[in-house]
């Protein structure tokens, strides 16, 4: 029962399961109050002032065909996202960090992999003895519901390819 505290379907205190509750089925109130403390993908998209707008991906059915050497063209340097797909079902977001650029220690309820593209980069990664460290070429896979926080290592900046589900976003409890 590791994660049971990231599982709950209705506020602390109610034992009663979303079958067995009374009414309609609708989001528990401290949902509200948790999304307002999250990160989710639009805020990240917000702060960097990326739209929201459809078509709202590098590829889509217009389309069909991307290069890195174009987009690091256009971006400059890091750090940058650049949302690649952008599907009913799936995103894939390209990241580019300098070494030392902060991440957040994070976790979702969806399993989420990444492939690197650049340099180097070090994952921890909840119930794990070792960092996970990865450079060009390497996928990383990180399960639901484990705590992970990323760190760019060595000297030059990372690319990486995030890969999981539309919308999830960055918990923090």
């Amino acid at each position: 029962m590791r994660h049971s505290r990231r599982s709950l379907s209705c506020p602390v205190g109610d034992n009663r399961t979303e079958e067995n509750r009374p009414g309609p089925r609708r989001r528990p109130r401290r949902r509200s109050l948790r999304r307002s403390r999250t990160r989710t993908t639009r805020t990240i998209f917000e702060e960097r002032s990326i739209s929201m707008a459809e078509p709202s991906s590098t590829l889509n059915t217009s389309h069909l065909l991307a290069r890195l050497a174009d987009i690091k063209a256009r971006k400059g340097p890091p750090p940058w996202v650049e949302r690649l797909v952008w599907t009913d079902e799936i995103q894939g977001i390209l990241i580019c960090q300098a070494p030392g650029h902060p991440n957040d220690r994070h976790y979702h309820l969806h399993d989420e992999w990444w492939m690197v593209l650049e340099g180097e980069i070090e994952w921890a990664i909840e119930g794990e003895q070792e960092r996970v460290r990865a450079k060009a070429g390497d996928f990383v896979l990180v399960p639901r519901n484990r705590f992970h926080h990323i760190h760019v290592t060595g000297d030059k900046p990372s690319i990486r390819l995030a890969i999981g589900v539309r919308g999830e976003p960055h918990r923090h409890e």
